[in-house]
């Protein structure tokens, strides 16, 4: 075994481990939250900058605010939600199935990163 499949298992394990101790929910609904609040951040941030120009003199700085405005807000909306539905899925009983999809959720998604990184 070289450093690079050291590395690779590194990255696979690490990312396994993070999503075993977070469960399949947290980690999909994460995800799923901020391509959500990107998604949110790039149609609404010209019209949320056209109503902050009392406060913002150049339009790129008024654009770049609203971005940063709707992103962030987004994302915290997104984290209470995220919050709830993992108390209930708690409440439910079905953590250990949630961990053990995690887990599979968390090499899949290490195994994207390590395959990123290989072809870049």
């Amino acid at each position: 075994m070289n450093e690079l499949d050291g590395i690779i298992l590194l990255v696979l394990g690490f990312s396994a481990m993070v999503s075993l101790l977070r469960g399949f929910v947290k980690e999909a609904l994460s995800l799923l939250i901020w391509f959500v609040a990107f998604a949110v951040a790039v149609a609404l941030s010209p019209r949320l900058g056209y109503m902050l120009s009392g406060w913002f003199a150049h339009e790129t700085l008024r654009l770049i605010g609203a971005f940063i405005i709707l992103f962030l807000g987004t994302l915290i909306v997104g984290g209470l939600v995220n919050q709830l539905i993992i108390s209930l899925v708690s409440k439910a009983g079905l953590g250990p199935l949630d961990r053990l999809l995690g887990t599979v959720f968390g090499l899949l998604r290490g195994a994207i990163i390590v395959l990123a990184c290989l072809l870049v």
